[in-house]
């Protein structure tokens, strides 16, 4: 049983309701020990994006939530250490790659608005309900050349898109999001531990404007472990 009472101040979840799921107290734990609180992350996801379908999400597929909540904290880490800007999530996103919808809903914490782009078998909508076109992500970028106005472009698990597209596709889609953004937007990427075998890709993703990549700490290097941002600081 929980310790404290954490649910006291919902609606319509209770502690009670929440307790009969599978397996749930012990994500709930998980989730404490890696991020803080059981209020902080419900203040930070729940609130905004889940409240109160998450239990029916829980329910369902634990996986794509405990990704939504990670994927929110390497968002909240990157705002911190000043490789992301917080604007440019609250403006117009692109999300590339978005499978099961975490990132899109992670994304979608901070307001702005996200489309989210996958042409897999598995693009539908996210959890919490925002649409997932089945759209090549470049392709997307591409109807931005003649008008940019996105601010942030992100692809994460960007190794394994790559995997499921054409050869140096995230060179590609890198260069396409140049195209794309509004002066001083932004491009996010994330990978596993892969990219560190990949020499040329390293390298060419460290030419770009303003680069920043950096390995996770080791409470969100979960589903990836480094994190790559770069700005369109000279407003290609």
């Amino acid at each position: 049983m929980f310790s404290k009472e954490i649910f006291h101040d919902w609606v319509d979840v209770t502690r009670e309701k929440f307790i009969e799921l599978a397996d749930a107290e012990k994500l709930v734990e998980k989730w404490e020990n890696d991020f803080g609180t059981y209020e902080k992350i419900r203040a930070g996801v729940f609130s905004k994006i889940f409240y109160p379908q998450f239990v029916e999400t829980l329910k369902q597929n634990q996986d794509v939530l405990d990704s939504t909540v990670n994927r929110y904290f390497v968002l909240e880490h990157l705002i911190k250490q000043r490789a992301l800007d917080k604007s440019n999530l609250e403006d117009s996103v692109l999300d590339i790659g978005s499978y099961l919808g975490a990132s899109v809903d992670a994304l979608a914490t901070y307001g702005g608005n996200v489309v989210g782009t996958d042409c897999g078998r598995f693009s539908y909508d996210s959890p919490s309900g925002k649409d997932i076109g089945r759209l090549d992500g470049r392709s997307a970028l591409q109807s931005h050349h003649y008008r940019p106005d996105l601010t942030l472009a992100s692809c994460f698990n960007a190794d394994w898109v790559e995997k499921m597209s054409e050869e140096n596709h995230t060179m590609h889609m890198c260069a396409d999001a140049m195209k794309s953004l509004k002066p001083e937007g932004q491009i996010l990427l994330t990978f596993s531990r892969g990219i560190e075998n990949n020499t040329e890709l390293k390298e060419y993703l460290l030419s770009l404007p303003d680069a920043y990549f950096a390995e996770l700490p080791k409470n969100l290097a979960k589903r990836e472990a480094y994190a790559f941002t770069s700005r369109n600081s000279a407003g290609i």
